[in-house]
């Protein structure tokens, strides 16, 4: 990403947000969109009406998302390392046949 920055404008819930990043305009709309459902999403399984109430419970649930991606990921890169150890092993043993 580069260092310019660039203002993006936003509605999430009805309000209006100038984001500036230097994040593409598109990828700061989709996620500003994500937001958005989330808020909504929490909001119509909710009793009371409190933007900042809801509004933290979606943040809450979008944090809860990124850390079981996180682990999911971290599981993977166990996984990715076991294959990668047992294929240098496997490596080994085809180049020890080669060599008879």
């Amino acid at each position: 990403m580069s260092n310019l920055a660039h203002t993006h404008k936003v509605n999430i819930c009805g309000e209006n947000f100038q984001i500036k990043s230097d994040v593409p305009a598109n990828l700061i709309e989709k996620i500003a969109g994500y937001v958005d459902y989330k808020i909504k999403e929490v909001g119509n399984n909710s009793v009371n009406g409190d933007k900042v109430r809801i509004s933290v419970l979606a943040a809450m649930n979008i944090a809860g998302e990124l850390f079981e991606a996180r682990s999911k990921m971290d599981e993977l890169e166990k996984y990715s390392s076991q294959v990668e150890s047992k294929s240098k092993v496997l490596n080994e043993s085809l180049d020890q046949l080669a060599q008879f």
